[in-house]
């Protein structure tokens, strides 16, 4: 098992239980006012940076709280959950950038923030062994094609932004 994953997990300050569920509620209420407010197009109406600070920080205390129920099991969801979420904003925030899709930051944030919860109340229902098992890939020809990649991208970057600075 992840023994050093876990103890870093165990180290988080995490919230009760009960502050959970009264986190949960009032973020269900705000999502359900951002989204009026989106669909009615009442932006210059309504303060938005509020709203989403308080999507964002009442989604944040019900990710940061414990379960009723908070064992190892949970720590490996909770961990599986973070990673696997990690991984698909990096993706998005890459394809909004390269592909110009004007999404705002905040709203990025926001969903990650709900696909996180919909990751781990899934993974906890339904209890995928795939999530508690340890697997590592090597394919030592997957991993130097990828460290050309970025081999080649940090190449292509520096002479970039060098070039940038000589011209200027």
């Amino acid at each position: 098992m992840h023994v050093r994953k876990l103890n870093k997990l165990e180290k988080m300050k995490l919230y009760d239980y009960k502050l959970k569920r009264k986190a949960a509620f009032f973020a269900g209420i705000f999502v359900l006012l951002k989204l009026v407010a989106d669909i009615m197009n009442l932006g210059n109406q309504v303060d938005m940076k509020n709203l989403n600070l308080y999507v964002v920080l009442s989604l944040l205390l019900v990710i940061s709280g414990k379960e009723k129920l908070d064992d190892e099991r949970t720590k490996e969801i909770r961990h599986f959950a973070l990673n696997l979420t990690f991984r698909l904003l990096v993706a998005f925030i890459v394809l909004n950038s390269l592909f110009k899709l004007n999404f705002e930051v905040i709203n990025i944030v926001i969903s990650s923030l709900i696909f996180y919860l919909l990751i781990f109340y899934t993974a906890d229902y339904y209890n995928p062994g795939f999530i508690f098992k340890e697997s590592t890939k090597k394919s030592a020809l997957g991993n130097k094609v990828l460290l050309g990649i970025l081999l080649l991208f940090s190449v292509s970057y520096t002479y970039n932004i060098i070039s940038a600075i000589i011209n200027s």
